[in-house]
């Protein structure tokens, strides 16, 4: 979430580089890719983010409490 506060929106790719410092060096980058697509959905689900666009183009960003993307 502090990436996409810095960002304001980001796509997936720059989410991954951010990310991936993160994520265990056992995982092979399939894996990590998966991790990270898991862990948007989730937080979409939960409506902590929302995206603009579809597929890889997508946009990812915060939402307010009133459920509005956050500019």
């Amino acid at each position: 979430m502090k990436a996409l506060q810095s960002m304001d929106d980001a796509g997936k790719q720059e989410l991954m580089e951010v990310l991936e410092k993160a994520l265990p060096e056992v995982l092979s980058d399939e894996q990590k890719s998966k991790k990270i697509s898991n862990l948007l959905q989730a937080m979409k689900k939960d409506e902590i983010i929302a995206a603009t666009g579809k597929n890889r183009y997508a946009k990812w960003h915060l939402v307010n409490d009133n459920g509005s993307i956050k500019v």
